[in-house]
């Protein structure tokens, strides 16, 4: 349970201490058509910054895991695939609230947090 635990606290820390204000406003595409950069060769930047983020938030979740989790080969091999099955669900969860803004605060949080408890489920 102690693992799962900090597995949250790393959540909160990647997601909302960790995650500079720039990266927070790369990640949203109005922000680039703000300051006049949503042209080419940038178009689809905001779409990196968001990637970067969602994988600095799923190597963050997987660190308690790694150090501390007494992982047997399935465990490992489970930890292995969904690291990238997090990055992508992230990554998608993200884009629904900063862009396509069809999910608030409390719905995007709570997936980061299922995400969270189902990785610490598969994983021990």
């Amino acid at each position: 349970m102690k693992i799962l635990v900090l597995m949250i606290v790393m959540h909160v820390l990647d997601d909302f201490v960790l995650q500079p204000q720039c990266l927070s406003n790369l990640k949203q595409k109005d922000w680039w058509y703000r300051k006049g950069f949503y042209k080419d060769p940038y178009k689809l930047d905001y779409l990196c910054a968001g990637l970067i983020h969602a994988l600095s938030w799923s190597c963050m979740i997987s660190l308690p895991l790694l150090f501390l989790g007494d992982l047997d080969l399935q465990g490992e091999t489970h930890l292995f695939y969904m690291f990238f099955i997090n990055i992508i669900i992230h990554f998608i969860v993200d884009e629904l609230k900063a862009n396509l803004k069809v999910i608030n605060l409390w719905t995007d949080q709570t997936i980061h947090i299922s995400q969270v408890i189902l990785l610490y489920v598969f994983c021990t």
